[in-house]
């Protein structure tokens, strides 16, 4: 699921086609005023998955190709915080 907190909008894939969502207003009144209790409702299965999504990407990655000028030139620093390869975490 894909969810925009600033637009009350998300997008969920159920397996064979997307359906628009809404989140309960008091859960995204929580999510805006404490965005780290977006973890609490993240599955178990999600995190695995965003493990091997850091693992992968930091294998792949080429220490000496490594180039933060173009990509901030394709991604700007400020949605860096959203990449589950750029957050530190581990």
């Amino acid at each position: 699921m894909l969810y925009d907190l600033e637009r009350d909008y998300g997008i969920r894939w159920d397996g064979s086609q997307h359906r628009q969502v809404t989140l309960d207003a008091t859960l995204v009144a929580r999510l805006r005023t404490h965005p780290a209790a977006a973890d609490e409702i993240v599955s178990a299965a999600e995190l695995q998955y965003q493990a091997l999504w850091r693992s992968f990407f930091k294998n792949i990655s080429v220490a000496g190709r490594k180039n933060a000028r173009l990509q901030r030139q394709h991604m700007p620093l400020r949605y860096w915080r959203f990449l589950v390869e750029k957050s530190s975490v581990l």
